[in-house]
């Protein structure tokens, strides 16, 4: 993932945080937060501009891209604390997937500049120009979570860490189904049967999960066939409502193509008898 100006990657100056040396607060909605652990990166960056037309501002593009058999949650938004990240925007990044996101631009004049340009206005639109710029500095740091899906996967089915990591075709079917099918994780994770104690890293848990996918599969597959037969049957209904509309069509035509000579023929015979 990286920050680029038309094909090439910014330079920043970064400073980095380790990880455990606290986490960051992101709240998805009014009722769910979550907390990020793990290594932290504050990136500067200087742009120049000058009056040359291809020097404009918000050329930036934000580049994802995950590789094979890999996943991520990537969380754009802004820091709004020294530990806390308000997510705006989110999407799943895997399997070889590239995003480019464009990123606007806005320019804020510097304490100087922004009081020289108020300094003809009358109070009260001064006051309301300094809301104004209180309102734009507030919260103006970009902000770029990374979260890495298998770990949080493996915490999720009740794993140990790393369970998943050479399970490429288990954690293809369980991305499947918790995405596509929206399955809840209770019916995938594994859970303890009986009184016998199953080890944290007891081969049996990854065992049981993925019979658990498979079940699951099976019975989507199972109602994928009966949805497909009864848009069969469906079908051969209106074709067969159809063919027997062209049917009466044909004979009502037939019936009106024939009927002068039917008309004809009992005509010949009322004057035979008479």
């Amino acid at each position: 993932m990286c920050i680029r100006d038309s094909d090439s990657p910014i330079l920043t100056t970064v400073s980095q945080k380790r990880a455990g040396s606290g986490s960051m607060r992101v709240r998805l909605s009014s009722a769910t937060a979550i907390r990020i652990k793990g290594e932290r990166f504050v990136h500067g960056f200087l742009s120049h501009r000058f009056s040359s037309p291809r020097m404009e501002a918000g050329t930036l593009t934000l580049a994802a891209r995950a590789r094979q058999f890999s996943s991520f949650v990537l969380l754009i938004g802004t820091i709004t604390g020294s530990d806390s990240f308000e997510a705006s925007h989110g999407v799943v990044v895997r399997n070889k997937d590239e995003f480019l996101i464009p990123l606007e631009l806005m320019t804020i004049p510097s304490a100087q500049e922004f009081k020289d340009q108020v300094a003809s206005l009358s109070p009260q639109q001064q006051g309301f120009c300094q809301s104004f710029r209180e309102m734009q500095l507030e919260s103006t740091l970009f902000g770029v979570a990374v979260i890495q899906i298998q770990p949080q996967l493996e915490k999720l089915l009740n794993l140990a860490p790393n369970s998943l990591a050479k399970e490429v075709e288990l954690n293809h079917n369980l991305m499947e189904l918790l995405i596509t099918y929206q399955v809840p994780p209770e019916l995938l994770a594994f859970q303890q049967v009986g009184d016998a104690e199953v080890g944290a890293k007891d081969p049996g848990r990854v065992r049981q999960v993925k019979k658990n996918a498979q079940e699951l599969f099976e019975l989507f597959n199972r109602i994928k066939v009966r949805e497909l037969q009864d848009q069969q049957k469906q079908a051969e209904y209106v074709r067969a409502k159809e063919a027997a509309r062209l049917r009466a069509i044909r004979d009502r035509e037939e019936q009106e193509r024939t009927r002068p000579r039917r008309e004809f023929q009992e005509r010949i015979q009322e004057i035979e008898h008479a």
